[in-house]
This record gives C-alpha cells, structure tokens and sequence, in this order.
C-alpha cells in the first residue's frame, strides 16, 4: 500500500490515480493518514461485503430475538 503525502498527490495526482488500480494509496496530511484512495471495482466489492455482512448480522439478531421471545430496542442511531 503506497503512502504519500497530500502535496505530494496534489503534484501526482495523475500518476497515483494510474496506480490505484494496482494498490491502495493512503493520503497523509502532516504524517497522519487522512485518506485512501482505492480503485472504484475494488471499493464496491468491498461496499457489498459491507451490506452483506450487516445484513447478515440483522438476520442473526432477529433470530435470536425470535428465539428467546424479548424485545431489543433499537434506536435510529444505532442503525447507522
């Protein structure tokens, strides 16, 4: 996974666009990462995984209520 700079992907961008589609590149701003680029295929499977497994999740929880017969309240917060 490259590391860079913001300046530096500001006078690269271009060229570290290219390489995206190769690796991740993480943007640093004073030596703190504030960014990752990923190549866009790469991000929606990752997005989809992401649904797949939270709807997972939702499936197991509503089992489990149904099985133990209590409620869980939830908050819109917390759907978030």
């Amino acid at each position: 996974m490259a590391q860079v700079d913001a300046t530096e992907f500001k006078k690269r961008s271009g060229e570290l666009v290219e390489r995206v589609i190769k690796e991740e590149v993480i943007i640093r701003k004073r030596k703190r990462p504030v960014a990752v680029v990923v190549d866009y295929e790469k991000y929606m499977d990752m997005k989809k995984k992401l649904e797949d497994l939270e709807d997972k999740l939702w499936a197991i929880m509503a089992e489990k209520v149904m099985e133990s017969g209590e409620f869980i309240e939830v908050t819109p917060e917390q759907l978030r």
